[in-house]
């Protein structure tokens, strides 16, 4: 039984590219700073990498890029460097997130509780899941020092709209972090043409290495580092540099390049022709979000009257993996009430998130065992209340 894994909102398989580079970096272990040729070798090589990540992302000389261990480390050193450069120094103490947002920066906002910051929440029900200019605005005080959002969430597959929410916060003197990871090699556009301060990005969704992020920071808006060393990485964040890992990362970078178009075209054909399919089999069974911009390579679907869980559990013994979130990701169900749907809904459904390896054959093989497992289970579901009643 071929395995067909549709669970990369939550973590994605490294590529083969970026675990060759790694193997390829395991010679660059030298000093960075030591004072011989095979540093000053790896110095030449960790500038050629940078340059590329500075080429792909669009950000300018003088914007600094860090790269971290994930993006919870990058958006809490966002978080701490913020309260000292701003809050702590203007006395604005509250950080703007979404409710449905993912757990680095809810855990972020709530680890500065003690710091008397006050987190608010945007509840995004009345908008499908969608954060509008407007809604910002209505959340946005004299007192806002940071917005903080994912451009696009990864179980939903719902995109927000960055550009009206950035130039708000731009208007408004508010700082702005967004995290990007969903979106890369999905949408095209230029750190430096965006109205934002900070974005992250977590290398184990983007088929990079496991353990690794960058933090992309905008000219002025300086940030503290949460390990200490002016040595590395511009002051930004101290140890030892994690060379395979930078390697690995940039190289899993330069494929979602040269993927793109697959994603943007090929990965929409799929998943509509997912849905399409499932619901000539199963005309019961609900496709969520089709009215929203989303992600290309996201299907949230309901199957009405059996609980997600014992539906995830079944197709697991069948080699085949979807999400009701957890890790990076709030529980699915919680994120779909707060995007407004009724708790049956919510309860019912599970997340679908293909990667550029999917097929059309997986497709395929995924809908019949989706549609047989579903019927399988209801039947269940009707005898048991049949024989109950």
């Amino acid at each position: 039984m071929t395995e067909k894994y549709f669970d990369n909102a939550i973590a994605t398989k490294p590529c083969e590219k970026a675990r060759l580079a790694m193997r390829d970096a395991e010679t660059l272990w030298q000093c960075l700073s030591a004072p011989y040729q095979r540093s000053s070798q790896l110095r030449i090589q960790l500038q050629e990498w940078h340059r590329f990540l500075q080429q792909f992302f669009g950000f300018r000389d003088s914007d600094k890029l860090t790269f971290t261990s994930s993006s919870n480390e990058a958006i809490t050193q966002i978080f701490n460097g913020v309260y000292k450069e701003t809050i702590a120094q203007m006395g604005k103490n509250q950080i703007v997130h979404l409710y449905t947002d993912e757990a680095p920066i809810l855990l972020a906002t709530e680890d500065l509780k003690d710091y008397h910051v006050v987190a608010k929440a945007i509840d995004v029900s009345s908008t499908g899941g969608v954060l509008t200019k407007e809604l910002l605005a209505e959340h946005i005080t004299a007192r806002t020092a940071l917005v903080s959002i994912s451009w696009a969430h990864g179980l939903t597959g719902v995109i927000n709209p960055l550009w009206e929410l950035a130039e708000l916060c731009e208007e408004e003197g508010v700082l702005m972090h967004v995290d990007a990871t969903e979106v890369i090699g999905k949408l095209y556009f230029h750190f430096q043409d965006l109205p934002i301060d900070y974005m992250t990005v977590d290398g184990s969704r983007i088929h990079a290495p496991y353990g690794t992020g960058i933090l992309l920071t905008k000219r002025g808006s300086d940030l503290s580092p949460l390990i200490p060393d002016v040595l590395q990485q511009d002051g930004m964040r101290g140890g030892i540099f994690n060379t395979p890992g930078f390697a690995g990362f940039t190289a899993a970078v330069e494929e979602l390049g040269i993927y793109a178009d697959h994603m943007c075209v090929e990965m929409i054909r799929l998943r509509d022709l997912f849905e399409t399919l499932l619901l000539e089999k199963v005309p019961e069974l609900q496709p969520l979000f089709q009215e929203k911009e989303r992600l290309p390579h996201v299907s949230v679907i309901t199957f009405p009257g059996i609980h997600a869980e014992h539906m995830q559990h079944a197709l697991s013994f069948q080699k085949l993996y979807a999400s009701r979130g957890g890790g990076i990701h709030q529980a699915l169900d919680k994120v779909l009430e707060a995007c407004g749907y009724p708790k049956e809904i919510a309860l019912a459904s599970l997340s679908f998130s293909f990667s550029r390896e999917t097929t059309e054959e997986e497709i395929e093989s995924a809908v019949s065992c989706i549609a047989e497992t579903y019927t399988r289970l209801a039947k269940g579901s009707l005898d048991y209340a049949e024989m109950s009643s």
